[in-house]
């Protein structure tokens, strides 16, 4: 079982939410759904989530990258 941990710009900085899945990577599409669903932000059809790396401050461009490098990410 593999982790993300995620949290939103906005919150304090040990306020971690964890995402947790099956096998080595996940898709962007599926860990923003997972986060939309969590946080009960409705259907996710007027706004859109960016994830970045918490470490170097780097984001997803391609909505089907996958993510293999599991670490702090913090969403928009």
């Amino acid at each position: 079982m593999s982790v993300v941990y995620y949290k939103f710009k906005s919150a304090k900085d040990s306020d971690y939410d964890l995402y947790t899945f099956d096998g080595t990577g996940t898709s962007v599409f599926d860990l923003k759904k997972e986060i939309i669903t969590a946080k009960k932000l409705g259907k996710g059809t007027d706004f859109d989530l960016a994830i970045y790396n918490a470490q170097t401050d780097e984001g997803s461009v391609l909505r089907l990258f996958i993510l293999h490098e599991f670490g702090n990410e913090n969403i928009d």
